[in-house]
């Protein structure tokens, strides 16, 4: 071999080995975490466009309402909140013997129900109706299972319906098994479950769930119902007559399915399943006729988003995956909100409680990390967030 042949095979060896090397250092980069923030709180804030006159209320193990620039302006009692145009707050504890309450703009308590709720409390459009999810442990199939119900209260605390999966059984599988996520729940169930298609889950779920006045461990679930909104008047419904206003959207997030209910007779009019298999948390219907909802990594779907999707088509409109194209990878909990202005606030747990508002343009106009840290210096997580108007949550405040 001449010495020119050799050194240009060196040569060649050498790039391949500089490129794989390169290709190995940005694999690694893209799949790690980044070093644990050097600063909480708020991080960024262009008070020209993002939206003004507002607090943030933040859900974690607490409630707590923060302003614009990222100050702590007050806490609620419980874990989930909802707050009326009608001067009461619905909120939920779960260490202190799993309530339902509602609170007066004292926080004074109205009433209060023995009630383990789960996920979502909502106030229907005319303030008169609580919905909030809790669950059922129910032996099936040999195993303890957690199937999910809606309970929905007046405003005295009257029980209007209640509403139970397992009620409801040979509707909601005929519903999940159209969709994608079918196949891959049978092939992770355990071996006893394949044959006969019941999708319970192939872990234990780490769920407790109030029975007979006891917290027990639910074992494992099916569904994972994690949200429920009536439907306000909106422009979809000349349409899709499910979307009468009234009816129920409600989410399952195990499924990637959300569906509107009747709200007469709680019999599904119309579904919605991710084509990737992925699962959701907290659609909630436009006036525009589209449902925003955050889009979390599960199946064959290997990042989240926030997303839009067209009831009619079914097709998605829009979409945000983080600030750098599909960064984010959280495959649970999160948030989207439309503001008033347009923009669009997010929350996103891929490494810790981050919240970002939005342009329709996509530009970040604000950005605030949970101000608590984890053991590794990164914020806790946030299960929600929302914007509320400063004159109606300021009745409520009371100082930190």
């Amino acid at each position: 071999m001449n010495k020119s042949l050799f050194t240009y095979i060196i040569l060649l060896i050498c790039a391949g080995l500089i490129s794989l090397t390169t290709s190995c250092q940005k694999a690694a980069e893209e799949h790690s975490a980044p070093p644990p923030p050097k600063k909480l709180g708020l991080l960024h804030h262009d008070a020209d466009k993002a939206q003004k006159g507002h607090y943030t209320l933040v859900e974690t193990d607490l409630v707590e309402v923060f302003d614009m620039e990222g100050e702590l302006v007050s806490t609620f009692p419980g874990f989930l909140a909802a707050i009326s145009d009608s001067n009461y707050i619905m909120t939920a504890l779960d260490n202190d013997g799993n309530k339902l309450m509602m609170l007066d703009t004292n926080l004074n308590l109205i009433w209060e129900k023995e009630l383990a709720v789960h996920h979502d409390i909502h106030i229907s459009p005319d303030q008169n109706k609580i919905f909030a999810l809790t669950s059922d442990v129910q032996e099936f199939k040999g195993k303890r299972v957690r199937f999910d119900a809606i309970n929905c209260y007046d405003r005295q605390g009257n029980l209007l319906f209640r509403w139970s999966s397992f009620e409801n059984l040979d509707e909601m599988m005929e519903i999940i098994k159209k969709s994608p996520c079918a196949p891959l729940r049978v092939k992770n169930a355990p071996d006893s479950l394949k044959e006969d298609e019941t999708y319970i889950s192939s872990e234990p779920q780490d769920y407790w769930v109030k029975e007979n006045n006891l917290n027990v461990d639910a074992g494992y679930q099916i569904f994972h119902q994690n949200s429920v909104e009536v439907l306000k008047e909106n422009s979809v419904y000349e349409k899709l007559p499910a979307f009468k206003p009234g009816n129920l959207l409600v989410s399952f997030a195990f499924f990637g399915f959300i569906g509107v209910m009747d709200a007469e007779t709680r019999k599904f009019l119309w579904t919605y399943y991710h084509p990737m298999c992925a699962s959701q948390h907290t659609p909630v219907l436009l006036p525009s006729g589209k449902i925003l909802m955050y889009r979390n990594t599960w199946g064959e779907l290997d990042y989240s988003s926030a997303i839009e999707i067209d009831p009619v088509s079914k097709e998605i409109t829009w979409e945000y995956d983080g600030p750098k194209p599909k960064s984010w990878k959280s495959d649970h909990v999160c948030i989207t909100q439309r503001l008033d202005n347009g923009n669009t606030l997010i929350s996103d747990v891929t490494y810790g409680g981050h919240l970002y508002e939005i342009t329709p343009e996509k530009e970040i106009v604000w950005e605030f990390l949970y101000p608590l840290a984890d053991p590794e210096g990164y914020p806790l997580e946030i299960y929600r967030a929302r914007r509320l108007p400063i004159d109606k949550i300021e009745k409520f405040i009371q100082a930190p």
